[in-house]
This record gives structure tokens, sequence and C-alpha cells, in this order.
């Protein structure tokens, strides 16, 4: 059953994160058989260490994260099937949003946003970034917009 998440009853846009590293099919079919070794032996062998870690491994492996900038902010849900957790950062609460462009991932914008002495790294499509940064400074006149390209290249020159 798919919870609702905590946006969908706002009238006004909802910009959702983009997976980049995708899980592949192949770690997810070996996480399951050792979820599945881990439990014959911790029963088996009345080990409760290994029916911990298959409990541990199969709760990461049900868990689905979703990330989307709204008008109140960096929303953030986690769905772990019996429980939930949700997070947000309100706009008047983000000091600095830097992006950037990373080769490994055409197509996508790296987008970190500072509250304090924390970030957050987030994905966005290059369309969906520019609307990110758009409603940032909308949502908060002092926010800091930093472009992390410019900066890395002045670094490259020794400045």
């Amino acid at each position: 059953m798919a919870r609702r998440l905590p946006w969908e009853d706002l009238n006004t846009p909802v910009i959702l994160a983009h997976e980049v590293k995708k899980r592949k099919q192949w770690v997810t079919v070996g996480a399951w058989i050792l979820v599945a070794m881990l439990l014959i032996t911790g029963i088996t062998r009345r080990n409760i260490l290994g029916l911990f870690f298959a409990a541990l491994l199969a709760l990461t492996l049900v868990s689905k994260k979703t990330v989307a900038v709204t008008e109140r902010g960096l929303e953030t849900f986690m769905d772990m099937r019996f429980l939930t957790n949700y997070d947000i950062w309100k706009w008047e609460d983000i000091s600095a949003l830097t992006h950037q462009k990373i080769d490994q991932f055409p197509g996508a914008t790296q987008l970190y946003f500072s509250k304090g002495d924390m970030a957050r790294r987030v994905f966005f499509l290059d369309k969906d970034s520019k609307q990110v940064i758009v409603l940032a400074r909308k949502k908060n006149s002092l926010i800091k917009i930093h472009d992390g390209n410019a900066y890395m290249k002045q670094r490259s020159k020794g400045h």
C-alpha cells in the first residue's frame, strides 16, 4: 500500500528530486539472498545478531526515500513500510543553495541545501533545478545562491 506523500494536497508546484544512483537488479537480488541466509543462520544457530542484521538489511531494501522542493521548503519523506519519517527544511531556515553540474550525471544538476552547519545534496533534472533556484530566491530573499562550477574553476586556477 503506497502512502500519501505530505505534499500531495498542495496546489503549488512540487519539484521532485531525480534519483541518479539507482540500485542495480543484481544487487537487490543478492541482498534478498543474503537476508534469507542470515535468517536461516540466525534461526538454526539461535544467533540474535544474524536475525538483527537480516531485519536491518530487509528494512533497507523495502525503504523508499522521496525528496521534493515545495513552496514550504525542502521536504524529505522516508517510507519504511511499517513506519514513516517526514522532515522539512523551511525556506527561511535555508541559508545557502549551491548548484553544480557533474559530468558523471548528464541531464541532472546537483544542489546543496545549507541549513546552519548541515547540508543536503539532492539531484534534480536540469530544467527542474532552474525552477528550484527561482523558487528559493522568491521564498527567501536572504538565501545565498552559489555556482559550484565557477568556484571549482576558480579554485583550480590556484586562487
